[in-house]
């Protein structure tokens, strides 16, 4: 069963809390009851929806338990602590959204509290954006997109004049409701009002980020760098290290090697098609040591270890064509396996595979083209560089 949860961002018209679930949870078909709400909004704001949607007032009710008496709709949790208000770097509250600093602080307020409550499966998010300055709703729009899932909503709701400007308005009444005009007008009845919700179609974008960013507190502009980021693979030779997407991942060093190698030969326009084992060119495997010897990957003795490997593995006893592929195959197709797990680790799957084929794909390994790839520093300019590494 799924938690269904409303979140509405707010400023002085908390009537858009109450008009939207009327709509939802009355007019819908089928009736789409949340099981919690939650609003984000600035100080005054939640003074505001404290007051006129929780607060008792002359004996009645506040206008949200009313709207749930009215229509007898089930237990709802909405209470104070529902409430949720910007916060600026230092933790003050804030009054307004105006200046760049305060929308930065909203557009990180927003879309980490929308990361939070997506990251539970069992939930069903409906975000509405029509209370607050429109940048909010902005914010909330985009965060939706960053991290929404197939079955969160976005909406606006909509409601006709003379009521939408009525701040004594809050949702249609069953029953006669007679709400005095705000300023210039005439006397009109909450029952005859008309609320439509207008859902908002939005691009679904979360399967594009990486991991790390969907399970960690987040800072808005760099999670719209991250999903506007081109693919891109960087190799620092020296330092064993290796990014995609800018993001680090973490190989053993057997790993590292044949991908750095595999990155080597793909910029020098001589890729390496593993997915037919029985082709596979086997001098590339004499080379393969010689390169990372070249790049300061590994020492002299390390080299020669490898080629003793070869020597003894494919050259020596393995005469026999099938015995030198499964042998091929038996020490790559791990490695190549391996590397693209710990790609999943820290990229969707939707990004890892813009980089590297899966096994029972056709062609090399190492999809990503030439251009997106870079080696530091190059291949041949630390030929004498000493290191030592596990062996292979």
């Amino acid at each position: 069963m799924s938690r269904k949860i409303l979140l509405s961002v707010t400023g002085m018209t908390p009537q858009v809390v109450t008009e939207t679930l009327y709509a939802l949870a009355v007019q819908h078909q089928p009736a789409w009851i949340p099981d919690e709400i939650h609003i984000i909004t600035t100080r005054s704001g939640a003074e505001s929806a404290r007051l006129n949607l929780l607060t008792e007032k002359d004996g009645k009710p506040g206008k949200f338990q009313q709207l749930r008496q009215d229509y007898r709709l089930a237990e709802i949790t909405f209470t104070e602590s529902h409430i949720h208000v910007f916060t600026d770097a230092s933790g003050t509250m804030l009054d307004d959204i105006r200046t760049p600093e305060e929308n930065k602080c909203a557009a990180n307020f927003i879309t980490d509290f929308v990361r939070r409550l997506t990251r539970d499966p069992a939930s069903e998010l409906h975000a509405s954006i029509a209370g607050g300055r429109k940048t909010m709703g902005y914010f909330l729009g985009y965060a939706m997109s960053l991290f929404g899932r197939k079955q969160d909503r976005l909406s606006h709701v909509l409601v006709d004049a003379p009521y939408e400007t009525n701040p004594s308005f809050f949702y249609v009444t069953p029953y006669s409701y007679p709400i005095q005009p705000s300023g210039k007008g005439m006397t009109v009845d909450a029952r005859n009002a008309k609320i439509d919700l207008a859902e908002i179609p939005f691009v679904r974008l979360a399967d594009g980020l990486p991991k790390r960013l969907m399970e960690n507190p987040v800072d808005f502009t760099r999670v719209i760098e991250s999903a506007n980021r081109e693919p891109a693979l960087k190799i620092d030779a020296r330092q064993k290290k290796v990014w995609l997407h800018e993001e680090e991942i973490h190989l053993e060093f057997k790993e590292f090697a044949t991908l750095l190698w595999y990155a080597d030969r793909k910029k020098r326009n001589q890729p390496i098609d593993m997915s037919n084992w029985d082709d596979i060119e086997i001098d590339y495997f004499d080379e393969f040591p010689k390169s990372l010897s070249r790049n300061g990957v590994i020492d002299e003795e390390q080299k020669e270890k490898w080629l003793a490997i070869y020597d003894d593995k494919i050259m020596g006893s393995n005469k026999d064509g099938k015995k030198i592929t499964q042998w091929l195959k038996n020490y790559f197709r791990p490695i190549n396996t391996d590397i693209r797990k710990s790609a999943e680790n820290v990229l969707p799957e939707r990004l890892a595979a813009l980089y590297f084929r899966k096994e029972r794909g056709n062609g090399d390994f190492l999809i990503l083209d030439a251009d997106r790839i870079s080696i530091t520093p190059d291949i041949g300019k630390n030929q004498n560089r000493k290191a030592a590494h596990p062996a292979f």
